[in-house]
């Protein structure tokens, strides 16, 4: 992407040896996890996950989660928290029965 002056951008990931997870597993079921990682994406969508210091964060949150079709794709949940950060990304952990959903 672009260079912004002034701002620092990290990614870590972590994980663990095959034989590690499968020595520590107790569930009988396996959890099943969906990882996706975009980039190069239209600067005019990226837009939407910016905010600043004048901006009303809650209906911000409300409003990206809509407009941004991640509400559609959630569905119901039972708990969401989810943050928008100065001046741009986004977090967000829910919760529906034993299903979890985590987007940063």
């Amino acid at each position: 992407g672009d260079q912004v002056s002034n701002a620092l951008w990290h990614v870590y990931t972590a994980g663990q040896v095959q034989e590690m997870i499968m020595e520590s597993r107790i569930a009988k079921e396996d959890l099943m996890t969906l990882e996706i990682c975009m980039t190069g994406l239209d600067s005019k969508y990226c837009e939407q996950f910016t905010c600043d210091a004048n901006s009303n964060l809650k209906g911000t949150k409300k409003k990206l989660r809509t407009e941004s079709g991640i509400e559609k794709m959630l569905g119901s949940q039972e708990a969401i928290d989810d943050y928008v950060f100065d001046p741009c990304g986004y977090s967000l952990n829910s919760v529906k029965g034993e299903t979890l959903v985590t987007i940063h």
